[in-house]
């Protein structure tokens, strides 16, 4: 299955429309909760720092499940559950391996100047962690690096992706009417994650041509 083939499967396309409506959700829903605490107080930074990424992690995971095995061009595999089951806490390690990234990944120069990015690093590093549980599961030593020419394109990707969502915020945005920024933003945020995925993609079914 090549890269529009798994695009195309009603599972991944699914899987994209309720990450993308769960993501919007989210972000009217950040919006509202830091409105509603003090700024630079305690509960505030809790909410941005530990529970808001937390619900991201969570939906990111969702994504996972619901395009899982779409996500490697993969028509049959393994049930995620099976997958799961097959070590010791795995579904912990996945859960805390996002929720680190999203608290380190923003530290660094590169992510703090595009906090866009830390969502699909988040996805590819997940999707290679289960990929390893599905390739062990069949027996199979697999490499997870895609190589230089594919990871430049993924790079490449992700940051027209940007330039894109942002160009698409602000022509739907009517900037004379109340609240036009918050509401640019949560275009921005929904329309990266559609442009995202075929980034991601790129690298998982690349993944998953090595179980043929």
């Amino acid at each position: 299955m090549n890269l529009i083939d798994a695009f195309a499967q009603p599972r991944m396309l699914f899987a994209c429309v309720s990450f993308a409506a769960l993501n919007l959700s989210l972000a009217k829903g950040e919006q509202h909760v830091l409105a509603a605490l003090p700024a630079h107080s305690l509960p505030t930074w809790v909410a941005e720092h530990i529970y808001l990424p937390l619900a991201r992690v969570f939906s990111l995971l969702l994504f996972i499940a619901l395009a899982y095995p779409a996500l490697f061009g993969l028509r049959e595999a393994p049930s995620l559950i099976e997958l799961l089951n097959g070590g010791e806490q795995r579904l912990s390690h996945l859960i805390n391996l996002g929720f680190l990234l999203s608290l380190l990944l923003p530290l660094l120069p590169l992510f703090g100047r595009l906090p866009s990015l830390v969502l699909p690093i988040q996805s590819l590093l997940a999707a290679a962690m289960l990929f390893h549980w599905l390739a062990a599961a069949r027996g199979i030593e697999v490499n997870l690096w895609p190589g230089g020419i594919t990871a430049t394109a993924i790079v490449v990707w992700l940051v027209l992706a940007q330039r894109l969502a942002a160009w698409l915020a602000e022509a739907l945005i009517d900037h004379s009417q109340l609240h036009s920024t918050d509401r640019e933003r949560i275009y921005f945020e929904t329309a990266l994650l559609f442009l995202q995925v075929p980034a991601i993609l790129l690298y998982t079914v690349g993944l998953g041509e090595q179980l043929h």
